[in-house]
């Protein structure tokens, strides 16, 4: 995508052998910067490009000679802006700074950096690096470490730092030939210095900054400091794999730097050597790990609101939860479940609406039994919730070849069982399934074959290529519609593996419309969040509130919203 352009003519300027050029020629500027302004060496986007099409277009395009003027020699390039050139040359006695009207090549001011830098060993005489012009201030490097800020419109000095002093530099054989990077209002640029001093300056670097990550602006800085050969970064902005960090020469920082969105959470951890992975020491927060035992640290950008109903409730609000193992006499094995019974459940002989949850890490991990505590008699009415943990070889029943023998166990067998221990309404209209990737499939599965045991289902981040996707999809377009009502949400930032072929949050949309194309009742949507039990504890909400709303309370129709 190219940016909106102006077109104007200017000047393009040379400057060698110390004879300084004006070439006058058709220029495109980017409609967000200043027309005709090259203020870095690298140019507006430090990349050496004009971003526009059409340039070589015209008919007759050619470069015609402005004006040009004698200087003296120097290694600098020609910065532009606001209609002035800047650049270094040496006159034979001392080294400059030198503005010039754009149009006609007068000399607008100039400024003594230093005395002569005088070359050597075949190197030519006067200034190095090239100037940087940003909001209205030169900015440049002389060739012994004089880094200085001159005004653009007179030459009058703001300030003076030599690196040597300042920063414990040392001068290069061939003296200091670094152009000035300015981001913002910080000036960047390379210093060097004695053996020790990066370490040193590292030191002192993180001692400003206690809390890692860094966050300035709409970038993040990852730095990451310790003992190791190799340091990765894993996270669930990075689509494919870990990124590598790099490591400051001389020290044990590591360091990376990536722009996000704003008013976010994002989950991450360091890769060490390959194969250990650590959370970030720098950084108190931290989420369950989504699989292994080393979690994540937790990175929230200003505007990203924390979800309140997965805090612990009042006492008087909690419910119990008890641990049963149950025998499957159809698949043969025995399995691990979780049943939640709400505050007030040993009182009366009340019936409850059953909800079935696919794995036990939504009970803990994803907080779930918080956000019952907190969301039933305010929002959600009081149910009975069942974690079902899965076998060890899970992909078989989420999603993949085992899963029409699973779901049959589900309904034929486990509802059966609770029924029988708990006081759990039975009609399909006050059941519901829930699954997240694989078994967000078998959920939205098992309600399709199975509709007069589960009414509702709820499919989070469906990964459909599980094995039984296009089962489900033919499902879902050729059997006979049943009152069968859905959930399905996703987080905009969902699993994606480009290698794997995986893509969560397009198998979501893809099943939501399908649903919603043959006439299924669907609620859910979007979610502004990256993937994890982080995200996970702000879908909570929307899920129990879309399947199981409080009677009277108002608040089903805006559940499900992604919002």
């Amino acid at each position: 995508m190219h940016a909106t352009v102006r077109f104007r003519t200017a000047a393009r300027l040379l400057l060698t052998q110390g004879l300084l050029f004006a070439l006058a020629a058709p220029v495109f500027a980017d409609a967000g910067a200043a027309a005709g302004a090259w203020p870095h060496l690298r140019g507006p986007g430090l990349d050496g490009r004009v971003t526009t099409d059409g340039v070589f277009d015209q008919q007759g395009l050619g470069l015609e000679l402005a004006w040009k003027t004698v200087l003296g020699p120097a290694y600098s390039g020609v910065s532009i802006a606001g209609g002035t050139a800047v650049t270094f040359y040496s006159d034979g006695e001392s080294d400059l700074a030198v503005a010039l009207d754009a149009d006609d090549g007068r000399v607008s001011w100039t400024y003594r950096i230093d005395s002569v830098y005088r070359g050597h060993d075949g190197s030519s005489d006067g200034p190095l690096s090239s100037p940087v012009i940003h909001e209205g201030t030169v900015y440049g490097l002389g060739a012994r470490g004089q880094l200085f800020a001159l005004r653009l419109d007179d030459g009058r000095p703001l300030w003076v730092r030599r690196l040597t002093d300042a920063y414990g530099a040392e001068e290069p054989h061939f003296g200091f030939t670094s152009t000035p990077v300015v981001e913002g209002d910080v000036v960047i640029v390379q210093t060097g210095g004695s053996e020790g001093r990066a370490a040193a300056l590292v030191d002192e670097y993180l001692a400003e900054h206690p809390t890692l990550p860094i966050v300035d602006g709409p970038f993040v800085h990852f730095v990451f400091q310790g003992e190791a050969g190799d340091v990765a970064i894993e996270a669930n902005f990075i689509d494919d794999g870990a990124d590598g960090l790099e490591r400051i020469v001389g020290t044990d920082l590591f360091h990376r730097t990536y722009r996000l969105e704003p008013a976010t959470r994002w989950e991450y951890r360091f890769i060490k050597d390959l194969g250990e992975r650590v959370t970030d020491p720098r950084n108190p927060r931290t989420v369950p790990p989504s699989w292994g035992d080393v979690g994540y640290s937790e990175l929230v950008l200003d505007g990203y609101e924390l979800p309140a109903h997965v805090a612990e409730a009042a006492a008087t609000a909690q419910g119990t939860v008890e641990t049963l193992t149950f025998q499957s006499e159809r698949l043969g094995n025995e399995r691990e479940i979780k049943v939640y019974l709400p505050a007030g459940y040993g009182e009366g002989a009340r019936k409850y609406p059953l909800f079935v949850v696919q794995e036990l890490d939504w009970a803990d991990k994803g907080r779930m039994v918080a956000a019952l505590d907190n969301l039933i008699g305010q929002r959600v009415e009081p149910l009975v919730v069942a974690f079902v943990a899965p076998r060890d070889e899970w992909w078989l029943e989420g999603g993949g070849t085992g899963t029409e023998a699973y779901v049959d166990m589900l309904a034929e067998e486990l509802v059966p069982f609770l029924e029988e221990k708990y006081r759990i309404e039975k009609s399909a209209e006050a059941r519901a399934l829930m699954g997240a990737g694989g078994f967000g499939l078998s959920a939205a599965y098992a309600a399709l074959v199975h509709p007069r045991v589960f009414g509702k289902a709820a499919a989070c981040s469906v990964h459909l290529g599980a094995g039984s996707g296009d089962a489900l999809m033919q499902r879902i377009a050729q059997a006979e519609k049943s009152d069968v009502d859905f959930y399905v949400g996703w987080f905009r930032w969902d699993i994606r593996r480009h290698a794997g072929g995986l893509d969560y949050r397009g198998d979501s949309i893809e099943l939501a419309e399908a649903l919603a194309k043959n006439g299924y009742s669907t609620t859910g949507g979007e979610i502004r969040d990256a993937y994890g039990w982080g995200a996970a504890w702000g879908m909570t909400d929307d899920i129990l509130v879309s399947l199981f709303p409080l009677p009277g309370d108002g608040t089903a129709a805006a559940a499900g919203s992604g919002e």
